[in-house]
């Protein structure tokens, strides 16, 4: 995939474009995760049939993978700045590119609709995206490995905290634990760029973020799920999650919640990484009837 570096306030971005959209096609922004890059969607991308009908971006946050580490880490390295950071992105070569005002006057165009798949902290700044988006645009967020909540009662409720949420938190990590953080994400289908991923990651952005997060700082994730209900909330897990409460998942009130239900699917955390022939079906007829809303 060919990849572009465009300037924002939160550093130089990473960023992919690919497919050809076609009249009534959504734009498709993928988010990965903590201590990742964009790498985890290729071999999703690659098996994806709407990639030729559809827009698709995939972009490393800041201060991971190829985009440059944060310029105000206090500002960037939060659920809100990384989701503002998104924005930034969409300004530049999305649907909010010439203004989704002008834009969403043009009946069927890719232009006036946009689908975001977000993966563990992925999830949360799909979340954190909702306020931030003009009215009408976004019309669906499918979030994977991700428990909306928003401070220390509410994720340790939709976590389990373990050796890897510690990880995931912390900000120096020995070799051993970038070892572990990078084995436990992949669900027995590992490659030696998880341990560059995390290697790679500011170590600045893990502790910052989860601090805020704790903190309270951010949207309240359970609140804007609960209210929203201009598009789909698709919560599709690995049925062996070995980091989040699929119970607390279940128990949340939603405003428009993707069939009705939280859907399992074999795998873990990276369920679309570990079994992407099963995930891929969920992920198109997703995107397909967040386009008919």
């Amino acid at each position: 995939m060919r990849y572009t570096k465009i300037a924002t306030p939160h550093g130089h971005l990473n960023v992919s474009v690919s497919g050809k959209p076609r009249a009534g096609s959504a734009t498709i922004l993928f988010i990965h995760g903590n201590s990742s890059d964009s790498r985890i969607w290729h071999p999703l991308l690659s098996a994806f049939s709407l990639s030729k009908t559809h827009r698709t971006i995939i972009w490393d946050l800041p201060g991971h993978g190829e985009s440059s580490d944060a310029p105000d880490p206090q500002m960037t390295y939060t659920m809100t700045g990384y989701a503002q950071a998104a924005v930034d992105v969409l300004k530049e070569i999305g649907p909010l590119q010439d203004g989704f005002a002008e834009s969403s006057r043009a009946e069927n165009s890719w232009m006036n609709k946009l689908v975001v798949m977000g993966w563990s902290l992925g999830g949360h700044i799909a979340i954190e995206l909702i306020p931030l988006l003009p009215a009408g645009l976004l019309k669906g967020i499918m979030i994977v490995g991700t428990p909306p909540a928003l401070g220390i009662e509410q994720t340790s409720r939709g976590f389990k905290m373990d050796v890897h949420m510690t990880a995931a938190a912390k900000d120096e990590l020995t070799e051993e634990e970038k070892v572990a953080f990078a084995q436990s994400v992949t669900g027995g289908r590992y490659e030696e760029w998880f341990l560059d991923a995390v290697s790679r990651t500011d170590p600045r952005a893990r502790k910052i973020m989860w601090d805020a997060f704790n903190g309270g700082k951010g949207v309240d994730q359970c609140k804007t799920v609960k209210d929203w209900g201009d598009g789909y909330v698709g919560v599709v897990n690995g049925r062996d999650e070995p980091f989040v409460n699929l119970e607390y998942l279940d128990d949340l009130v939603y405003g428009k919640l993707w069939e009705g239900k939280c859907t399992r699917v074999s795998g873990q955390h990276a369920p679309f990484w570990e079994h992407s022939e099963e995930f891929l079906p969920h992920l198109e007829k997703f995107v397909k009837d967040c386009e008919e809303l």
